[in-house]
């Protein structure tokens, strides 16, 4: 027997993630530059440039996450959620539960994964 979706926990495990990815974001965007050094020398300007680049890419990753969330809650609104967006297909309920932002079934982020 299929497990079946429970929409309204997906809906708030998604607003719950949203949130703290939010705040996660507000907090690295107010202390990003906060460690600057005055009267840098080579190490300090290459280890504050090596650290922007982490940053960024954590920033980058954090904003990904979060329109993965927001792209969920709106094929939850539109009824689209747990329907496969390349091929249609349902994606199985207990690949929603561990990836509640997948949009694809796994045969298709199979397909997307290795080209």
């Amino acid at each position: 027997m299929q497990k079946t979706i429970n929409r309204q926990t997906i809906r708030l495990k998604l607003e719950e993630q949203r949130e703290l990815l939010e705040t996660r974001l507000a907090k690295k965007r107010s202390l990003k530059g906060l460690e600057d050094v005055l009267n840098p020398d080579k190490t300090d300007l290459a280890n504050t440039s090596q650290n922007n680049n982490r940053e960024t890419l954590l920033l980058d990753h954090t904003e990904q996450q979060l329109q993965d969330i927001e792209d969920a809650l709106k094929r939850l609104e539109e009824g689209t959620y747990g329907k496969c967006t390349a091929c249609g297909e349902v994606i199985q309920p207990a690949r929603l539960e561990i990836i509640p932002t997948a949009a694809l079934c796994i045969e298709c982020q199979r397909i997307q994964d290795h080209g």
